[in-house]
């Protein structure tokens, strides 16, 4: 008799450590449930607007290499702004995305140039093949403030037998995003 009842002492003791434990459990685990959720957080965001003069999609089509000097009246472009319809200050990057060009054109040659407001800012070319190109990358727009912007490629014309790359195709999307100054 002695021994079922220290046999029934150790299964109420082990049950009742194991509900002591499945409640400390619930108790911190509720806690910091609460604590979580009780963070005050706060998103500022300023507002961009892209607008585009006729399209958001830059094309060069039959290119022919253009000399340096012909680079602002000949070579292919496209116009746009940003507009920052917020009250915060922002930084915009601007991109070139989804960019599709025939084989050839991936060499130093092939160039563009970022201008915002008349003022050349930025250049590169595509010889790294990619199907993404940062191509403006923080630049300041104040709240309430629009920016004019231009995009153009070419291929620069090295004075070297460059017949190999007339003909040739490019298509690109221009994208912008912006965080704020005060993120």
């Amino acid at each position: 008799m002695k021994v079922k009842k220290q046999k029934r002492k150790k299964i109420t003791m082990i049950i009742s450590i194991i509900v002591i434990m499945i409640i400390a459990i619930g108790i911190s685990y509720a806690y910091y449930i609460t604590q979580k959720r009780s963070e005050e957080q706060t998103i500022v965001t300023g507002v961009l607007d892209l607008n585009f003069t006729e399209t958001s999609t830059l094309r060069l089509t039959n290119a022919i290499p253009i000399r340096d000097e012909d680079v602002e009246n000949d070579a292919s472009e496209i116009n746009f702004t940003i507009e920052n319809t917020g009250d915060v200050d922002i930084y915009t990057t601007i991109n070139l995305e989804e960019v599709t060009m025939s084989d050839l054109l991936k060499t130093e040659d092939f160039n563009w140039a970022l201008y915002e407001n008349d003022v050349k800012i930025s250049t590169g070319n595509f010889s790294a093949g990619t199907s993404t190109y940062n191509i403006g990358e923080n630049l300041f727009i104040s709240a309430s403030q629009t920016k004019r912007y231009t995009v153009r490629i070419w291929i620069r014309d090295t004075q070297s037998d460059q017949t190999s790359l007339t003909g040739s195709t490019f298509s690109a999307k221009v994208t912008a995003t912006g965080y704020s100054i005060n993120q």
